[in-house]
């Protein structure tokens, strides 16, 4: 008996509920693309070419690592040519102090004369 009268009770609760929520209304879709184009400020999308940059670090590193040393000591006076300027064989294109102090040019490793 008193699941019969629980049946009841929920369908008196529940029926109301139905009938209201059956009136004529808008589809929900429709309803909610009305709300939003009367809402919010819209425009109309173009087709365009854009860049876009983004900027990474890194670190780059050789495969190998090679030590530079002069094949002769001394310490550097003066540089007598500039950067990318072409030189022939035998043209001075340093001055260092061993040479002065030896009183002369001296021919160094490869025929390269240092003076």
């Amino acid at each position: 008996m008193k699941v019969k009268s629980f049946m009841w009770l929920a369908l008196a609760v529940c029926l109301p509920g139905l009938v209201v929520s059956c009136g004529k209304k808008q589809s929900g879709a429709q309803a909610g693309a009305e709300t939003a184009a009367g809402a919010y400020k819209t425009m109309t999308v173009e087709r365009s070419d854009k860049e876009f940059t983004r900027t990474y670090s890194a670190t780059i590193r050789g495969r190998q690592d090679v030590s530079v040393m002069p094949q002769v000591s001394g310490t550097l006076t003066k540089v007598l040519v500039n950067e990318g300027e072409a030189v022939r064989r035998g043209t001075d294109a340093i001055r260092d102090r061993s040479s002065a102090l030896s009183g002369g040019a001296q021919s160094g490793p490869g025929g390269r004369r240092h003076g």
